[in-house]
């Protein structure tokens, strides 16, 4: 299959892939040059073969079942496929699939008025497949971006936005029982309520299966707008690490429970470290983990209205943030400026031990100002090393903001010439 660094370094053009290591009887077929349609090269394919799908618009739904097969186009906003219908717009079940430099939209195309007029419920679904995206770009969704049940996920420069089109879609990345390596995800579209979602409607596996590893890397994204919604969420199940990202929410006021990072089920291992976290109503929440592992460290979690960290439910030693059990290295820094009645750190219903908290940044010079716990509620026990607490470095004062997640420009998808004959 395709050599995806070689592809991230330089333009993904036909004659860059042409060099790229293909079986010796792979073909490389042309669309429209050689075929109609998309859809007709993926069923003429053979295994390792590879679509180069030219420049233009193609309304057509891709099937693809049992297929070791690359699809790649001229680029985001240069090859664009669409389909307004119900179904999903690319089906994958088995095999091994790579779509890269290519525009998937989930809607027609209205040549009157030179725009794109609806949403689809689903973009990409793959189930037990083995599926890479690199250079991709998915919008105009209302359910689920990309779906994916099994097999693996690799992304490399994905974005998943709206395209302008006010409504709010359900899930991102919809990941069931799936390995999936995520690196540069881009979501500068707040109309997402979950933008990760790992394992949220999965069947819990049986003890003796092993549990999937999901990594999410050097993205950006930004938090919903609604009352709720998450930047990652995991229930159970999964080993994931959320690590470097930035999360974004343009909302300050109002009540609201959104999430930039949530640990809402049972039996999974989450490192939380090096993210930045703006204006997230909740940062970080870990919420029935009596059976979970969750190390943060290394955070800058700044201007939450309700906690930086809360804590709902479960034993502490499920959580360290910094010297406990899981070896976290603390270095977890918070900051608020106009969110007077937030925390730094929450505890709801939280269990009868300590919490190991050791050498972190605090927004007040006096930790007990900042953190919810039995001191606040007697129905909360000590939860605190209070001897330990490193003393706070104003990092209000020293913050080095990074370059916020920038809308998309109008138009969203530049104006293309039909396919070349």
């Amino acid at each position: 299959m395709l050599d995806l660094p070689r592809l991230l370094a330089g333009a993904a053009t036909l004659a860059v892939l042409l060099l790229a290591p293909l079986s010796a009887a792979a073909v490389v077929l042309e669309v429209p040059t050689h075929h109609a349609t998309i859809q007709d090269a993926i069923d003429a394919a053979s295994s390792g073969d590879l679509i180069y799908v030219r420049s233009g618009r193609y309304e057509e739904r891709l099937v693809l079942r049992n297929k070791t097969v690359s699809i790649v186009g001229d680029g985001m906003g240069h090859t664009i496929v669409h389909s307004g219908d119900a179904d999903p717009l690319v089906s994958i079940e088995g095999g091994q699939v790579d779509l890269v430099s290519l525009s998937l939209v989930g809607s027609p195309w209205d040549a009157d008025v030179g725009s794109w007029t609806e949403t689809s419920k689903q973009g990409i679904v793959s189930k037990d497949a083995d599926l890479t995206l690199a250079n991709v770009e998915v919008m105009r969704i209302h359910n689920y971006f990309v779906s994916a049940e099994g097999g693996t996920l690799d992304i490399a420069n994905v974005r998943l936005h709206q395209g302008g089109y006010a409504i709010q879609a359900d899930i991102g990345l919809m990941l069931e029982h799936c390995e999936a390596d995520i690196w540069w995800l881009q979501v500068p579209d707040p109309r997402i309520d979950h933008v990760v979602m790992v394992n949220g409607a999965a069947e819990p596996l049986p003890p003796s299966e092993l549990r999937k590893v999901v990594r999410l890397t050097d993205s950006e994204i930004a938090l919903s707008r609604l009352s709720w919604g998450d930047g990652v969420v995991v229930f159970s199940d999964a080993i994931v690490e959320v690590i470097d990202n930035t999360f974004v929410r343009d909302v300050v006021a109002g009540a609201s429970t959104v999430r930039g990072i949530a640990v809402s089920g049972v039996r999974s291992e989450v490192t939380v470290r090096g993210n930045f976290i703006h204006r997230a109503p909740i940062g970080i929440q870990a919420q029935r983990y009596a059976t979970n592992r969750v190390r943060i460290e290394h955070n800058r979690i700044y201007d939450s209205i309700n906690a930086g960290v809360r804590l709902h439910y479960g034993d502490a030693d499920a959580v360290d943030l910094g010297g406990g059990p899981l070896g976290s290295r603390g270095g977890n820094q918070f900051c608020r400026w106009g969110a007077s009645s937030a925390v730094d750190l929450r505890f709801d219903s939280f269990g009868t031990q300590s919490l190991s908290a050791l050498g972190n940044s605090w927004s007040h010079p006096s930790p007990p100002a900042v953190i919810h716990d039995h001191y606040d509620d007697s129905s909360l026990p000590p939860a605190i090393w209070w001897d330990f607490f490193q003393q706070p470095l104003d990092p209000c004062l020293t913050i080095q903001w990074p370059d916020p997640i920038q809308p998309l420009p109008e138009p969203l998808l530049p104006e293309i010439v039909q396919p070349l004959p």
